[in-house]
């Protein structure tokens, strides 16, 4: 008969198994760059920008909710500062064919940065879809990212999204600031658009 402490160890010993595969088959496909940081649930990146000194941040994160929703949750633009840190202005200035183009205010600080950014839908499948942005004009240097986001076959209802983004300062808003701008915001970013999801799934009957 197993003893009840030798059944508790093996308990424990298969929890934290589990744990530790979970972290570790989440992974980027390459070995490029520094990770900064890794969980369970994300894990976050700087690598080479080519031509630029300026590293770019990449996330790769699995959350609960269907990747038509969270299509959804990135593409609403006019909602950003609803959910969004930081961003406290969305405004829709104009389309370019199929490219709608925003003006945003993000404040962090004393700061206030406004720069505008064009949107373009690169995949629009079932279970996959693929959004990019293009620095247009503002505050910043230049900045550009994207949302790659599909279903995460290691657990239903849930979808695994690689995340990207450069932000180059320039001269009128201060260096220190572009940390807070880019990796230091991706946890709160990753965890806001996460109860972003279960708001709109719960609230159309998922």
């Amino acid at each position: 008969m197993i003893s009840k402490s030798l059944f508790i160890s093996s308990i424990v010993a298969l929890i934290c198994l589990s744990l530790s595969q979970v972290a570790f088959a989440l992974d980027f496909s390459d070995s490029r760059g520094k990770i900064i940081e890794k969980t369970s649930e994300y894990i976050i990146r700087l690598v080479e920008t080519p031509h630029n000194t300026t590293k770019t941040v990449e996330a790769l994160f699995i959350a609960r909710g269907e990747p038509i929703t969270f299509n959804r949750v990135v593409s609403d633009f006019a909602e950003y500062p609803n959910f969004m840190p930081h961003i406290r202005s969305a405004e829709f200035v104009r389309f370019e064919y199929d490219r709608a183009v925003y003006c945003f205010a993000f404040k962090i600080a004393l700061w206030t940065v406004r720069y505008s950014n064009i949107f373009t839908h690169t995949i629009n499948q079932p279970d996959h879809y693929a959004l990019k942005w293009d620095y247009v004009k503002g505050d910043l240097k230049n900045t550009n990212g994207s949302w790659d986001i599909k279903k995460y076959s290691g657990k239903k209802g849930y979808s695994i999204i690689h995340y990207t983004l450069f932000i180059e300062t320039g001269k009128l808003v201060p260096a220190w600031l572009e940390n807070n701008l880019t990796a230091g915001a991706v946890p709160a970013m990753i965890s806001a658009i996460g109860r972003r999801a279960r708001f709109l799934e719960n609230s159309t009957g998922k």
